[in-house]
């Protein structure tokens, strides 16, 4: 930064920037599924949510619990659960619920609160980023791209940009092939690991001769602890 300044945790982590907001947290909420299910053919199936917000630059991040399967983001989201724990998230310190009427509080040249000792701050405790995959094999639902450790207690994870894929069935002479739009997602096996799977959430009918392909785009997610 080029004026300011910033604190550290014992750490070294950046707690305080008066450059920069943090995250806080606007609102936690459990949400039943809104928006009906998948029924891709020979797949498994999903339930569709769709989330509302209470500003349009809300972040949504989702509770990730052990057995937990959620495939989307950033508003639009497919689980193996039927209700899953939301948390809503804002850079704007002056958006989310005071819990105290005291504390520290640094802000921009425009008034804008950068920070807030006073609000619930959500700092990110680790960044995964999961590289995407390509082949001429089946994906297979929910295959296990790739795997990564986690803390017992990281739990809420934001995901970044949609991992987007598709798996395109081999077509005999008699029959025609599908082709499957697929999303990437996390699951939660344990405590402590996670995994980079695809799930299916709808397909079409490809006609003509088809060879078996598939692919998957990178994905990232940040994890919070709580």
């Amino acid at each position: 930064m080029a004026y300011g300044f910033y604190i550290k945790n014992s750490n070294g982590e950046v707690v305080i920037d008066s450059e920069s907001p943090g995250l806080y947290l606007t609102r936690e909420f459990n949400f039943a599924y809104n928006a009906g299910t998948t029924s891709a053919t020979n797949k498994s199936s999903y339930y569709r949510y769709r989330i509302t917000t209470t500003n349009d630059a809300a972040i949504v991040a989702v509770k990730l619990n052990n057995g937990d399967k959620i495939f989307g983001g950033p508003r639009i989201f497919y689980s193996n659960r039927t209700s899953i724990n939301f948390r809503e998230i804002t850079s704007f310190a002056d958006s989310a619920p005071p819990r105290s009427g005291y504390g520290l509080e640094v802000y921009a040249a425009n008034g804008a609160t950068l920070y807030s000792s006073a609000r619930n701050i959500l700092p990110v405790s680790r960044i995964i980023s999961f590289t995407g995959w390509s082949d001429d094999t089946y994906l297979q639902n929910e295959k296990e791209f790739q795997t990564a450790t986690v803390t017992a207690t990281e739990r809420w994870a934001v995901y970044g940009p949609i991992g987007m894929g598709y798996e395109n069935t081999a077509s005999s002479p008699t029959s025609d092939g599908r082709g499957y739009q697929m999303v990437g997602g996390i699951w939660r096996k344990s405590d402590t690991q996670i995994s980079y799977i695809p799930g299916a959430i709808s397909n079409k009918t490809l006609a003509g001769t088809r060879s078996a392909a598939y692919g998957l785009s990178r994905h990232s997610v940040l994890f919070f602890e709580g």
